[in-house]
């Protein structure tokens, strides 16, 4: 995580509205949720406007998460959930991160 406070702080226009607490939260969750998965790779992006894009491959399948935050406060509004299979989309979720959290898990429950 200190890599990424780094690269946040670095890239303060980005997340100039946010706090620490605003984008770490979100974050921490989305990833712990991610390894429980056991991913075979794992990348974290800084996106304009204010958010954070997680990329994982698990098996044959490509997680894709985007953390939006809201551009004038700061705090976070939602997360888009895609899964994809050979390119296909397998999956297309949004809404907070509990709720897709609980999509990813079912999604990858029944298709393992």
């Amino acid at each position: 995580m200190k890599n990424i406070e780094e690269a946040i702080n670095k890239a303060n226009e980005l997340f100039a509205l946010s706090s620490l607490q605003n984008w770490r939260e979100p974050l921490a969750y989305a990833v712990e949720q991610v390894l429980r998965l056991n991913p075979d790779n794992l990348s974290v992006q800084l996106v304009a406007p204010a958010g954070i894009y997680i990329l994982a491959q698990i098996e044959d399948r490509h997680l894709h998460i985007d953390l939006i935050f809201d551009e004038e406060t700061g705090i976070f509004e939602e997360a888009v959930v895609n899964v994809f299979l050979n390119r296909t989309q397998q999956l297309c979720v949004f809404g907070t991160l509990e709720d897709v959290s609980l999509e990813i898990e079912n999604y990858f429950q029944h298709t393992s």
